[in-house]
């Protein structure tokens, strides 16, 4: 419907030049705004001009110079100018203010000894009296003069203020009118811009400076914006050398005035697009995160055992993963300059915001059908008894039983009338008997599953209940079908999650949300100065980012100093900076084979583990983009991947925040061969009948419609629904066992994709879902989404592909 829309708004143009109704009345609503804010301008102006002129007066001297173009030379010329005069700290002002409170002092104490010696002279008592009139009338006077001096420059500082940012608005809108194509760049520097060249065009006439000083100006120039950029950049240490070069050059070239827009521009995104946190304040806001998520998971994956005595537990839990690089753009745009004690109570906060654990206790009645097999049990079940008597039988005492033939002791049992376990007929063993179901009642209302046939009232009361392992006797079908209700205490794990871009839009102004996404478009810059360990896109295949993590081999939490890379046995790695091999050989201590690259003059260290073999020796000098090894899975690793750690000046860094990608990622479309793949028209008609519940949300145990659904309840209804492919209603893990096993390579859209240890389920499979090619599947999370099979999360808890069996 949406497409179709858009279709027929395309088609009100007959031609590129003509504009459809709803372009013209956004151009109008622009315009309105523009006049808007044009007329908010001009009544600021208006107003800034009355309180300037109700400032006192003042006459400066001035000088300027210019030509004399009878001599061909350059001289000064001095002038008087009026100006409004303004407070100040200066050093002249606090000196008169200095030389006031001392004439007050004096005054003060020359009509104390006035006072005391004025009783004895009538004349002099009366001029003292006088004369200190005189003084307060004028003190009071000057104060009421200064008072309203003070408010007079108190309303054109707030004038001022306004004209400002109402010129300063009406410019950038009008800006974005005419560049309404501008990128997220070009609007942040546009509005700096436009501030910093606003408030150069005040102070233009009072700033211009003499020719002849020019030469000073170079050279306490170089000084200042070596100062300056050090300063900036004295903690930025990977980014320092860099970083300073080109600082140097923006300061110096606006303090000279002769950079062109261009390059002062391109000077301005790098350094404005710098995270400019310590290294080691970045590295701990984001480990402090990582282990955040880390005990989320372990308390998550404790819950059965700090919560037993339940029946079931289920679990509705989501990815818990983050974009580091988004995380340290966020406080970095919050706080700029960030120490990490300081952001810790803010992450707190992005933390509790993006996940909520919530634990319900849910006791349910429910109907289970199920195919048992001969041989197999039915479960344990509650057992009572009864006779022919009228006690037990009432109306139908003596007679026959349902099934029309006559009770027998040891043989006859009867199933509830309503809703029976089995049907009539069937063949049930229990206790070494083998029974046959020839009668029904009314009991399941207590919780009784089969009602034994005694010969006497005495032994049915005997009996009582009695629970009993039941199996399915031979005599009967190969299988039959099993209905039992049952009531089940559960526990219910729900993980709700928000997107950290929702928290971050609504905590961050309009100018910190430019910078936001300045950062995340830079990436801080970090990246900038390093190679990449293989030549396309790795992100995709990133399975771990380091930091703290529950470690698969010993299920405790962690730190993990390494970026691992899920690739192919053999995908050869590259060197990420220049350097010697200090070491290449193989480690007991997990690494495997390895390899560490040092640049002792700059301070860089990589470490690269886990390799097949090695393309280097120790010693040997390799440049940035040189193969030092081939992708294994040597040493204490769980599959091919590389593990990548780097180091500065010995401390460790996070490597995910300065190795470079190595290119533009390849449409995954699976290039393997393959046969039985779901054909172009059985999948659009499983993909189109699976989209209609697009956002439904994910409900324990869920199968249809009318109550939404889990994992494998929506692929069981969707695949079988669609008429694609017949899927019974199970468990991911009973849809795994219905698959022949695919590589990714092999997989297709249509095939489906299945997650271990998502939650604890004492079976290997636990999530299940559509793949649909290019890396993404069709799945029911919460709420039934479309989501990147490459994400961390998802590759750390891949198990395999699937092709349903014919």
């Amino acid at each position: 419907m949406k497409k179709e829309k858009r279709f027929e708004r395309s088609r009100e143009r007959d031609s590129p030049l003509q504009f459809n109704s709803e372009e013209i009345e956004a151009e109008q609503v622009m315009e309105k705004k523009l006049e808007r804010l044009e007329g908010k301008a001009n009544r600021a102006e208006q107003k800034f001009q009355e309180a300037k002129q109700r400032l006192p007066q003042k006459r400066v001297l001035k000088s300027e110079w210019v030509t004399d173009e009878s001599k061909g030379k350059i001289k000064r010329r001095f002038y008087f100018d009026i100006e409004p005069e303004t407070p100040n700290d200066s050093v002249t002002t606090k000196a008169q203010l200095k030389a006031h409170q001392l004439s007050r002092k004096m005054s003060q104490t020359i009509h104390q000894k006035v006072s005391e010696h004025e009783d004895e002279n009538v004349g002099v008592e009366a001029s003292h009296k006088s004369t200190k009139f005189v003084d307060q009338s004028t003190q009071k006077l000057k104060q009421r003069e200064k008072l309203r001096e003070k408010r007079a420059f108190g309303r054109f500082q707030k004038a001022e203020s306004k004209l400002t940012k109402a010129n300063v608005n009406y410019m950038y809108e009008r800006m974005k009118s005419e560049q309404p194509s501008t990128t997220v760049w070009n609007k942040l520097f546009q509005k700096r811009r436009i501030k910093k060249q606003y408030a150069q065009a005040k102070k233009v006439a009072g700033t211009a400076k003499a020719t002849t000083t020019n030469v000073k100006r170079i050279k306490g120039g170089v000084e200042k914006a070596s100062a300056i950029a050090k300063e900036i950049f004295a903690k930025r240490r990977i980014v320092a050398i860099v970083g300073v070069v080109i600082l140097v050059f923006v300061i110096l070239s606006s303090i000279l005035s002769m950079c062109s827009a261009i390059v002062t521009q391109t000077g301005t995104m790098v350094i404005a697009s710098t995270w400019l946190s310590d290294d080691s304040d970045i590295n701990q806001a984001e480990l402090y995160y990582t282990k955040l998520e880390a005990e989320l998971q372990k308390k998550i994956n404790q819950v059965e055992h700090d919560h037993d005595g339940y029946d079931e537990y289920n679990y509705n839990i989501g990815a818990i993963e983050h974009d580091p690089v988004q995380l340290i753009s966020y406080l970095s745009a919050k706080f700029e300059e960030f120490h990490y004690p300081d952001v810790q109570a803010e992450i707190d906060k992005l933390f509790q915001a993006q996940y909520q654990l919530e634990l319900k206790e849910e006791t349910i009645t429910r109907t289970v059908t199920k195919e048992i097999k001969v041989g197999e049990s039915l479960g344990k079940v509650v057992t009572s008894a009864y006779c022919s008597c009228v006690i037990c039988t009432g109306q139908w005492s003596g007679g026959a039983t349902a099934s029309g033939a006559m009770p027998r002791a040891k043989h006859t049992i009867a199933v509830d009338a309503k809703n029976p376990v089995v049907p009539l007929g069937t063949k049930i063993v229990m206790n070494g008997i083998e029974y046959t179901v020839e009668d029904t009642g009314n009991f399941a209302r207590y919780g009784v599953v089969f009602d034994i046939y005694f010969d006497t009232h005495e032994e049915a009361i005997a009996w009582g209940h009695q629970t009993l392992e039941a199996y399915l006797a031979n005599g009967n079908k190969n299988t039959i079908t099993v209905t039992t209700t049952e009531t089940v205490k559960q526990l219910n794990t729900t993980l709700k999650q928000t997107t950290m871009t929702d928290y971050i839009h609504a905590n961050l102004s309009d100018d910190q949300l430019a910078l936001y996404e300045a950062y995340m478009e830079s990436r801080g810059n970090r990246q900038n100065y390093f190679g990449s360990p293989f030549n396309f896109d790795w992100y995709p295949n990133i399975t771990s980012y380091p930091g703290y993590r529950t470690d698969p081999f010993s299920a405790e939490i962690k730190l993990h100093r390494g970026l691992d890379i899920g690739m192919a046995a053999g995908t050869p790695t590259q060197a990420i900076h220049d350097g010697i091999v200090t070491t290449a050989g193989f480690s007991s201590g997990g690494y495997g084979n390895y390899v560490i690259v040092e640049d002792k003059e700059k301070g860089y260290k990589s470490l690269y583990a886990h390799f097949e073999s090695l393309n280097v020796s120790q010693g040997q000098t390799v440049k940035v983009g040189d193969v030092v090894g081939f992708v294994g899975t040597t040493g204490a690793s769980t599959g091919n991947h590389l593990h990548l750690e780097f180091y500065y000046e010995e401390e460790w860094m996070d490597a995910y925040f300065y190795a470079s990608n190595g290119g533009e990622s390849k449409p995954d479309i699976g290039t393997g061969t393959t046969t039985g793949a779901m054909s172009e028209t059985d999948y659009n008609k499983l993909i189109t009948y699976a989209e209609q519940y697009i956002g439904f949300p994910y409900v324990f145990g869920g199968s249809t419609p009318a109550t939404s659904f889990d994992c494998s309840g929506f692929i069981s209804w969707v695949y079988t629904n669609s008429g694609v492919h017949k899927v019974p209603r199970t468990t991911a893990q009973g849809i795994y066992d219905q698959t022949s096993k695919i590589s990714r390579e092999e997989a297709r859209a249509g095939d489906l994709i299945f997650f271990t240890e998502t939650y604890p389920a004492g079976r290997p499979v636990t999530h299940i879902g559509i793949y649909v090619g290019n890396g993404k599947m069709l799945h029911c999370g919460d709420p039934i989404q479309y989501s990147s099979i490459d994400s961390p999360y998802w590759q750390q808890h891949f198990y395999g592909f699937g092709r349903l069996k014919d």
